[in-house]
């Protein structure tokens, strides 16, 4: 009887597809799962171009993906672009996004906020500006109870004036029911970032107020209601790139990055109570991206980069870590994630631009699925089980066994190993299929194996380590 697939223990990445317009600047900015279990992403080429006096806007591009990340159409929009703030669903097989728009509807140029309407077979079916609020630019925002949207950003009236938070409800009919600014209490730059529900019907506005983690709730006509200062940096020190705090459970998680000096960088990842007192965190060496997701168990998904490598990582609400994922870059490659879409098992995508440097190619779009590698458990023999410890599956010693090649053919090998080794072979389903020990540089033979993945484990010693491989079949 084959091993039953029990749980997720670890992250890898299933797939990575890179492509685009080159030497077009190409970047995808929000990815969603469709009603069809496929994908949906909007991003941006400078390919299609707009020019207006001495400036160029690049179009907005949208995108369908099976789950094997092939793409089934790639449509333009012919609409000028500064910013994608949303991707979402509104019913039935019909799509909004949210941008920020140099241009209104009679191409003068002046900036609006914009919604586009389309079916997931790309088909755009409106523009809609918002002409009565020139120079209001969305940053964000978040689909209401009652099918409508409310936009967050910030108002830039002059470019020598502080800029004001700004939040605008559009109902499900493209009416604007209401917008605000909201003055910050300083004199300072105020920019809304995240917008969030909270328990009491209310939503969270938030960003950045100058060297703060600032933010406040509106009501459901986007009335203030009190204000609040999350995180505060020392005075020397400015925030930037989508600091804000996200409610969590009745907590809050604040999070944002900001240089202490010139080429320096610190991320602050800080939970606060419903009262705003610290329960943990605080300031972190690297950089914490823009990109947020918490599912329904009130952990925490988000990506990080530390030195050039980007990471992936899950957080439960104790700060513990569950996992954090390497995805791989080099000297001359650089991997960028604007985006995270996770279903509630671990799996998903993230979405972005990837660089060549070496070959001067500029952006190009670059999306990488997630998905667990499994722990099989047979309960007559239990010391068959395939188990990661949390420190394995997280910071994997440097001397870890390396299988090679992969894909394969015909066989697999280890580097790094030191004694007689016992290695199982399963399938995902987690059926064992082969078991044997193996010396150090011999190697194993799956020549009989399917084409297909499969999941190894292997005990050196009381030491265990587990992964991947591809079989693929001899052309």
């Amino acid at each position: 009887m084959g091993l039953p697939f029990i749980k997720i223990s670890a992250q890898q990445v299933v797939w990575e597809k890179v492509w685009g317009f080159a030497p077009f600047k190409d970047e995808i900015s929000k990815i969603v799962h469709t009603e069809d279990n496929q994908f949906l992403a909007i991003g941006m080429s400078d390919k299609f171009w707009h020019q207006i006096g001495f400036d160029f806007f690049a179009s907005p591009v949208l995108i369908k993906l099976n789950s094997n990340g092939d793409t089934i159409f790639l449509k333009p929009f012919p609409v000028p672009i500064h910013l994608i703030a949303y991707l979402g669903h509104k019913f039935g097989n019909i799509y909004q996004a949210v941008i920020q728009s140099p241009l209104n509807d009679n191409n003068l140029p002046v900036g609006y906020p914009c919604i586009l309407e389309f079916t997931d077979q790309g088909q755009l079916l409106s523009t809609q500006y918002l002409t009565a609020y020139p120079e209001y630019r969305p940053n964000t925002c978040i689909k209401t109870a009652d099918g409508g949207l409310i936009l967050a950003g910030y108002f830039n009236g002059a470019l020598s004036a502080p800029t004001n938070m700004m939040a605008i409800k559009v109902n499900f009919l493209g009416q604007v029911e209401w917008a605000s600014q909201y003055l910050p209490p300083v004199i300072t730059r105020g920019v809304a970032n995240r917008i969030e529900p909270m328990p009491n019907g209310n939503f969270l506005l938030s960003g950045t107020m100058g060297r703060r983690i600032y933010g406040f709730e509106i009501d459901s006509n986007g009335q203030q209601v009190g204000q609040k200062t999350y995180y505060e940096t020392p005075s020397n020190r400015v925030f930037f790139n989508g600091a804000a705090p996200q409610v969590w459970r009745r907590n809050t998680f604040s999070f944002g990055q900001y240089s202490p000096a010139s080429n320096q960088y610190k991320m602050v990842l800080q939970l606060s109570d419903s009262s705003g007192n610290k329960i943990w965190g605080g300031e972190q060496s690297g950089l914490i991206d823009k990109s947020i997701f918490i599912n329904r168990e009130f952990s925490l998904i988000y990506t990080s980069k530390e030195g050039s490598i980007v990471y992936v990582n899950r957080l439960k609400s104790d700060s513990t870590i569950i996992w954090k994922l390497p995805i791989i870059t080099g000297s001359q490659i650089a991997k960028q994630i604007n985006d995270i879409s996770f279903s509630q098992n671990d799996t998903g995508l993230v979405a972005g631009f990837y660089v060549d440097y070496s070959n001067n190619f500029g952006n190009q779009f670059w999306i990488a699925k997630i998905a667990g590698v499994g722990t099989a458990y047979d309960p007559s023999n239990p010391q068959d089980t395939v188990t990661v410890s949390a420190e394995e599956r997280l910071f994997r010693p440097k001397d870890s066994p390396v299988l090679y090649p992969n894909p394969t053919t015909e066989t697999i090998r280890f580097q790094k190993l030191t004694r007689e080794t016992k290695v199982a072979i399963y399938s995902t389903e987690g059926k064992k299929l082969l078991e044997q020990w193996i010396l150090p540089e011999q190697g194993l033979d799956v020549c009989t194996l399917p084409a297909g993945t499969y999941l190894y484990h292997l005990k050196m010693g009381e030491q265990v380590f587990t992964g991947k491989f591809i079989k693929i079949d001899n052309e």
